[in-house]
């Protein structure tokens, strides 16, 4: 007998929305508010996250969803709504070059997820939902990288762009944006020039010919 069984993935982070954060020299300080968030988009969020690389731009990404936790052994209880946070601007970026190469890497080079920490868990409710709550916001995102498909991870290939985005179609190669699409489109229009040179010089010889008679 066919076994047919759908899951509907819905993911939530078990942190508050940020009160406040500010830049601390290198690190980035604040307080988390007392309402939860829930990640409606999580390839948006990978995506703003890997193409984030400057102090006020990871500040804004803190303020939308949340600090990271220095701690990758468990060794330190999650912050609780209300509660002050610090961590290193270095450490960030850290997490995020693991992540960077991870995007787009072949299916069968895995990431370790068994490093659990308090605050992890999964809650499974047969006919439902399955809900994923993280300690924190870098938890989610390795998980997100993870699952999603690899062969749509990519990197746009304007040399002048190179953001990190998820594919809709499996032939795009340019993040979207209207200057990546142009560049698209002009490198096509070059390589067809270039395979038809020859072609479109001697029909243009011809045709100068036929017009000077």
């Amino acid at each position: 007998m066919a076994l047919d069984t759908k899951f509907l993935i819905f993911p939530t982070c078990s942190l508050t929305r940020v009160r406040d954060a500010y830049l601390d020299g290198d690190y980035i300080a604040g307080s988390l508010g007392k309402e939860p968030w829930t990640v409606t988009n999580p390839i948006r969020l990978c995506e703003q996250f890997l193409n984030c690389d400057t102090f006020q731009g990871i500040l804004r990404f803190t303020h939308q969803y949340g600090p990271i936790n220095e701690d990758y052994f468990g060794e330190r209880p999650k912050l609780q709504p209300g509660e002050a946070f610090r961590f290193r601007i270095e450490s960030w970026l850290d997490h995020r070059y693991d992540c960077k190469t991870l995007w787009g890497s072949s299916a069968n080079v895995t990431g370790n997820f068994d490093d659990v920490r308090t605050g992890d868990h999964f809650l499974i409710e047969p006919g439902k939902t399955i809900q994923f709550q993280f300690a924190d916001v870098s938890r989610l995102i390795k998980f997100f990288m993870l699952v999603i498909p690899r062969d749509k991870q990519r990197v746009c290939e304007n040399p002048d762009c190179c953001k990190f985005f998820f594919a809709q179609k499996r032939s795009d190669v340019y993040c979207g944006s209207k200057a990546c699409k142009r560049f698209g489109d002009l490198k096509v229009k070059r390589e067809c020039w270039d395979r038809n040179r020859a072609k479109y010089l001697a029909n243009r010889r011809e045709k100068q010919q036929l017009e000077e008679r």
